[in-house]
């Protein structure tokens, strides 16, 4: 995972300093996240880790949940910053862009912040319809971006078959996570299986045929 940025539009108008509280805040609250899941978070642990009483915590966020889903946007958001900036590379060609999109977004998998961080969201998204919500649109972002990349490869595919292909490489990506993340029992072979899933994806996408 790269390192938060504060984009959220509710922080735009902050001063230098309350911004840079803001985002330590929420630097803390995602270590925690990390490190003790979401049931081992609180306001007391937070503002421990910041140096502040709750009371100053709560002057920046009211709640726990509230915390929690403004980590989520500024999180999400970033997520996808570097599949833009591959895309943006006009020194590649449309396979070489889904390429390093995919190797990218596999070798993520393996960092402890992602290994850990993102089953925190899908036990959370099962009890709750913010973070539900905004997992969803985390997925919805990363399909999309897969999308317009099979689009470069596969110009002659309709956008149906673009978005079918997209989730169905999202959903093999993430299954991952449990075999080859971080500390995960199959971890030392996770070089050898991030180059087999990206060569299968890329040949599925060259070969894909629209049923008849």
């Amino acid at each position: 995972m790269r390192k938060l940025k504060l984009t959220h539009p509710d922080f735009q108008d902050l001063t230098d300093q309350k911004a840079a509280k803001v985002l330590e805040i929420l630097e803390a609250t995602q270590s925690l996240l990390i490190e003790e899941g979401y049931a081992g978070l609180s306001m007391r642990k937070v503002a421990a880790r910041c140096n502040m009483t709750v009371g100053n915590l709560t002057y920046y966020f009211s709640a726990k949940q509230d915390l929690v889903h403004i980590l989520l946007d500024v999180a999400l958001e970033g997520y996808t910053d570097d599949i833009r900036e591959i895309m943006a590379d006009t020194r590649l060609s449309g396979e070489q862009q889904l390429e390093q999109a995919l190797v990218y977004i596999m070798q993520d998998l393996m960092t402890r912040e992602t290994t850990r961080f993102f089953p925190e969201l899908w036990a959370m998204a099962n009890h709750d319809p913010v973070v539900n919500r905004e997992v969803q649109d985390l997925y919805d972002r990363e399909q999309g971006l897969i999308d317009q990349l099979i689009s470069k490869v596969r110009p002659d595919l309709d956008g149906e078959d673009c978005k079918k292909l997209a989730l169905y490489i999202s959903a093999a990506i993430e299954g991952h996570t449990i075999f080859i993340g971080h500390e995960k029992g199959w971890n030392s072979r996770s070089a050898g299986v991030i180059d087999l899933a990206v060569k299968n994806f890329l040949d599925l996408v060259r070969t894909y045929e629209r049923a008849p």
